[in-house]
């Protein structure tokens, strides 16, 4: 907004009824963003590849889980359909539809019916899958299950609150559930419990929806920050014989962000929607932002959502500013971004 007023400003006296005929536009333009953002209502569709759900015989331990009914996974549009793989389980009840280190969804299987017609799958997961992969999807079966899972493979798979559901698609699914909850952006203090506290779920502010995505994967950032922030106080910054807040650290960006850094591989903050590397942007991946021209700090987070909209950049899915609720914003296209990490790319 202060940069609309500035470019009003510059505008000559005698272009007064265009200044105010501008600054009427904006002003009920915000009034509108305001009043969509309250009800959770998006202006333009949300756009994926397909819509799909957990498989029945999984529940998502974790945040919000009164939400879990309401939950479906979007899979971008963005991403190359070549590039997409299956992946077996290592148990071998589940496939997984995968880009490089990242599985995006799960399918339900049984090895008892991989003869079947719909090779194990059930015919509405198989229908799913038709229209991703088209006639090769058959042969993409045979060969991964033929070949099973890989020690490498494995790793993908890993599942550090043990719900069957991978890392990386456990903090997708929490980001979805922390949209869906749609809190009030509330930036005042709040007395939360360590090691596992959290403030009401009717507010919060952009940490918040990092923090709680992140939780729905058994990853709790609180502790892990306020343990670095002993380990090694001068990367956060921290004064001589200042102890940490073991109840609020976790909720400032700037001491996220090097975090971050220390324990986490930098990703490329250009969006290149062709990329077919682990380069590519995938849901869940974190995202820190500058908010002010040339500031070199972060001084707000968000998540990257497997939704676009018109601009065709990945929306954001963050908590941004007072009078608003969590949602997903189509903004990256003209917002500037400092850092991007992914919890499958430690350092």
């Amino acid at each position: 907004m202060e940069v609309i007023f500035h470019l009003l400003q510059c505008l000559r006296l005698r272009q007064r009824p265009i200044r105010l005929t501008l600054c009427a536009l904006c002003f009920y333009a915000l009034v509108y963003i305001l009043v969509l953002n309250h009800f959770n209502v998006y202006l333009f569709p949300r756009r994926a590849l397909i819509e799909v759900s957990l498989p029945n015989s999984i529940k998502d331990k974790g945040i919000f889980e009164d939400l879990n009914q309401e939950l479906t996974v979007p899979i971008p549009l963005w991403l190359p359909k070549e590039n997409l793989e299956l992946q077996l389980s290592p148990q071998r009840d589940l496939l997984g539809l995968v880009f490089a280190d990242h599985i995006l969804a799960l399918f339900a299987w049984d090895k008892k019916a991989q003869h079947n017609e719909y090779m194990g799958l059930n015919k509405q997961d198989y229908k799913i899958l038709e229209s991703i992969f088209k006639q090769s999807l058959e042969a993409q079966l045979k060969h991964r299950l033929k070949r099973g899972t890989s020690r490498k493979n494995s790793k993908v798979w890993r599942d550090q609150d043990h719900d069957h559901i991978p890392d990386s698609l456990d903090i997708h699914l929490g980001l979805m559930k922390s949209m869906i909850n749609h809190a009030r952006y509330d930036a005042s203090y709040h007395g939360v419990r360590y090691p596992m506290g959290d403030v009401i779920r009717e507010v919060g502010v952009c940490t918040d929806v990092v923090v709680r995505a992140y939780r729905n994967a058994g990853i709790n950032l609180q502790e892990r920050l306020i343990k670095d922030m002993y380990k090694a106080p001068k990367s956060y910054a921290l004064k001589p014989g200042k102890k940490p807040s073991k109840g609020y650290e976790h909720r400032r960006v700037r001491h996220l962000y090097p975090y971050f850094k220390r324990h986490f591989r930098a990703l490329s903050t250009h969006f290149d929607q062709n990329s077919k590397s682990t380069q590519a942007w995938l849901p869940g991946d974190l995202l820190f932002m500058n908010m002010w021209p040339n500031s070199k700090h972060p001084a707000h987070v968000g998540l990257v959502s497997g939704h676009i909209q018109i601009s065709g950049f990945p929306l954001l899915a963050h908590n941004a500013a007072r009078f608003f609720y969590a949602s997903e914003h189509d903004m990256l296209f003209a917002q500037p971004v400092i850092a991007r990490f992914r919890i499958t790319l430690p350092r």
